[in-house]
């Protein structure tokens, strides 16, 4: 079990997540499971995510956030997330945050 995630910062510009294998992410705390295969927030530019095989996230298997960030300009193309919510129930791919612009 690791805590290691695919996170992509905000002000990594136009980055590309290209062709890896993440599985097996996460661990399960009292309050919930934590650990997504990718976790990613953007503000400028176009973050893609393409050709990915993620599974067995503790949490989510994609997830987009911000507590008062941006999460806007995703290109998700060609990925596969499956089995999110390995210890607890999870979601495959999810966006949301608090307040944000989507």
């Amino acid at each position: 079990m690791t805590r290691a995630t695919a996170a992509q910062p905000d002000p990594a510009l136009d980055l590309v997540l290209y062709g890896n294998l993440i599985f097996n992410n996460g661990w399960d705390a009292p309050d919930r499971a934590h650990g997504h295969g990718v976790y990613m927030q953007n503000a400028e530019g176009t973050k893609h995510i393409e050709d990915n095989l993620v599974f067995n996230s503790f949490s989510y298997g994609c997830h987009a956030y911000t507590e008062g960030g941006s999460i806007q300009g995703f290109e998700l193309v060609g990925n596969a997330f499956f089995n999110a919510g390995a210890a607890s129930p999870g979601i495959a791919i999810g966006v949301g945050g608090r307040p944000s612009r989507v």
